[in-house]
């Protein structure tokens, strides 16, 4: 409209080819001078290139009215944009997907609190496939269970602001930012901080974003597998040394079983340091420890292997105690603890001199007491190199029949070492561990007590060592054990005594440097019980069968080629296999966790049937309903945000001082066209220094 009156009047005037337009009534009302008429369609818009500047009648200024800035254009826009008239929430397609998915979503935790309810179900059962695939979702949940309790947070959030937003007395607006702006936990803690509007409200939502990472938790955590344990009794035998006959107990045995002594003694005595401080021998017998010095009797103390491995503590024998009757459970999964009693020989040294001669030897010990033609070979020019690893035996007796003190006289380099030592038969009691399975590789010495059996020390040698005959001719056997003899090199033995770790390395005479007492003792204890261990199972300690039955557990053995005796004992045969087990405390995190997210989803979905107005909040297409710098044609009210915005998605829009050309600015959301970016694109920009309305 030309409105030509008003025009007249005013002294209105446009350049030629342009016309003075008053589009009144129009969405924007137009003033001024265009080439097109901009009031087309109640649009009231002129393209950039079309604006013309318009003069008036200076005399008439004051009558011509206040007048606010437009900078947008939106010719493109079609006034039938929004689609002509229409319903609130028409029941279309997409109208009924959201109410799918709604349903979905609210559905959807119930699967989590079934996954609880199944946990508690399978808490103790035996490992199977069905439990698998639950171990296998219980993986992924924590994946899955932060993004629906996103989702459905966010969705009730939105649904209440919605709701509240209808009602008759509306919501504060700070009230609605911090319930619309929930939709996560970061824009909850944003508005929590910055907005303060209400504090008991901000911290319930926060509260509630809380609850998704225990919940996620609470997935992975409640479900795991376990190990449960069947224990049953039963009988296993082993080997006892007092029961046992040894070979050195005649001559004609001695004979027919020395190769067979000899091949074990040597073999572990030439076995690499790892073997001899494992805890079982080559054959995967247990060993059993030493009684540690300062220990007393009768106190139970648990087994360091740490020491053990490294070479801090001994072992009574390279040679382990032979068990049988693994077998009473067919458990492949079974370890048996049991007790066994073990006598040994310990020796206690003390040095008395580490240079003794043939000419000084008077000083140190009396002719009754040392058999000079075994310790030294004499020479007229008095030097005494020693013949070979040489022992001269004093047994002086004190009454008891488990101890004896000795003089042992040691043949080292130029010089012989006299110990003086105690050796007494110590009786230890020593639980054992072998399993599961494979028993040669898992039994093993864990506790053990010093007991006071005089019958079974006793039993270990009975009376023969008192007697010196005896004793020399066992000591003869031994000393032959690890090689043959001689006058000018180290025997394995000896060098075994003296601490090498190899003693079959070299062939040289050892230097022994400063003796360690303690260290010679342990040693000379280990030596000495692992050939008398070899004496008493010859010719069936390479047998082993941890499972079979003993044939002879009645009478012991009478010769040494016979099938050993084998004592018995009272194990604990304890069956491990894999249970599915239950956190009953993160069970309980997510069932509560799930019920209020559960709640939530109910909730968010009723108040879905009670919101009759458009979708307008969280929406930028929102922002320009009613905004005259946007320029839309009327209409398009009842449109919700997603429809509003496909039916607005060619149009561009900007953040931007409307009226960049006055000396006070305006900042809104405005239309952009092409035209006005080819004109001035920086004539909008914001500035530091300028004020704004």
């Amino acid at each position: 409209m030309t409105n030509i009156s008003t025009i007249k009047r005013l002294g209105l005037h446009c350049p030629f080819g342009s016309t003075f337009y008053i589009c009144e009534g129009a969405w924007t009302e137009f003033v001024g001078c265009c080439k097109t008429d901009p009031c087309a369609g109640d649009v009231g818009r002129c393209p950039t290139k079309d604006l013309r500047s318009a003069s008036y009648n200076p005399d008439m200024y004051s009558e011509i009215p206040q007048m606010d800035c437009s900078e947008s254009t939106l010719s493109t826009v079609p006034a039938t944009w929004h689609g002509g008239l229409r319903e609130l929430h028409p029941r279309d397609a997409s109208w009924y997907m959201e109410c799918v998915w709604d349903v979905i979503l609210t559905l959807l935790p119930l699967f989590f609190i079934a996954l609880a309810v199944m946990t508690l179900r399978l808490d103790g059962r035996l490992h199977f496939i069905q439990g698998e695939r639950l171990d296998e979702m219980t993986r992924l949940s924590p994946t899955i269970y932060p993004v629906l309790f996103a989702s459905i947070t966010s969705r009730f959030y939105k649904n209440l602001s919605r709701w509240l937003l209808e009602q008759p007395n509306g919501i504060g607006l700070g009230a609605l930012e911090q319930i619309f702006g929930s939709h996560s936990f970061a824009g909850a803690f944003e508005r929590f901080i910055f907005v303060r509007s209400h504090i008991v409200i901000g911290a319930a939502i926060l509260c509630t974003w809380l609850l998704s990472p225990l919940g996620g938790q609470g997935t992975v955590r409640m479900f795991g597998v376990g190990k449960a344990q069947i224990t049953e009794t039963g009988i296993v035998y082993y080997l006892h040394p007092s029961y046992q006959t040894s070979s050195q107990f005649g001559m004609s045995e001695a004979a027919r079983s020395e190769i067979n002594v000899n091949t074990l003694y040597a073999s572990n005595l030439m076995s690499p340091v790892s073997q001899k401080r494992s805890p079982r021998d080559i054959w995967g017998l247990p060993k059993i420890p030493q009684w540690p010095k300062g220990i007393h009797s009768g106190k139970a103390y648990d087994i360091d292997a740490g020491m053990l491995d490294r070479g801090d503590a001994f072992y009574v024998s390279l040679l382990g105690i032979e068990i049988k009757g693994l077998n009473f459970n067919n458990q492949r999964s079974i370890s048996y603890d049991f007790t066994i009693e073990t006598p040994y020989i310990n020796f206690n040294c003390g040095l008395v001199t580490d240079n003794m001669t043939y000419d000084n030897y008077h000083n140190f010990i009396s002719d009754s007491e040392l058999n000079l033609t075994r310790a030294f070979d004499y020479s007229p020019s008095g030097a005494v190199p020693p013949s070979s690893t040489t022992f001269a035996v004093n047994i002086t007796g004190t009454g008891q029949r488990d101890a004896w003190e000795d003089i042992v006289i040691y043949g080292l380099t130029e010089h012989s070492v006299l110990f003086n030592c105690t050796m007494e038969t110590l009786v230890v009691e020593t639980d054992v561990r072998c399993g599961p399975v494979p028993f040669s590789t898992s039994c093993s010495a864990r506790r053990q007590r010093r007991v006071y059996n005089q019958r079974a020390a006793r039993g270990l040698f009975g009376d023969a060592l008192r007697h010196a005959v005896f004793w020399q001719s066992t000591l003869d056997h031994w000393l032959r054990a690890s090689s043959s003899s001689s006058k000018t090199i180290s025997s394995p033995t000896d060098s075994y005594l003296a601490g090498y770790p190899q003693p079959y390395a070299g062939d040289f005479k050892r230097d022994w440097g400063p003796i360690n007492t303690t260290s010679f003792s342990s040693h000379l204890t280990t030596a000495f019980n692992t050939f008398w261990h070899a004496t008493l199972v010859s010719f069936s300690h390479t047998n082993v069968s941890f499972e079979s039955i003993p044939p002879n557990t009645i009478m012991p053995k009478l010769n040494s080629g016979d099938e050993p005796f084998m004592n018995s004992t009272e194990a604990r045969a304890t069956t491990s296999y894999k249970v599915y087990r239950a956190n009953r405390f993160w069970v309980a995190i997510l069932l509560l966790t799930t019920c209020v997210l559960e709640m939530m989803a109910v909730i968010g979905l009723s108040l879905r049937f009670f919101i009759h107005g458009p979708d307008v909040l969280g929406f930028v297409s929102s922002m320009t309903r009613e905004n005259k710098y946007v320029g839309l044609p009327p209409g398009g009210s009842g449109l919700g945000g997603p429809d509003r915005s496909k039916s607005l998605r060619e149009v561009r829009v900007q953040l931007a001082d409307v009226c960049p050309k006055d000396e006070i600015g305006y900042v809104a959301l405005k239309a952009v066209s092409a035209d006005e970016r080819e004109v001035d694109p920086g004539n909008q920009l914001f500035g530091r220094e300028r004020l704004y309305k």
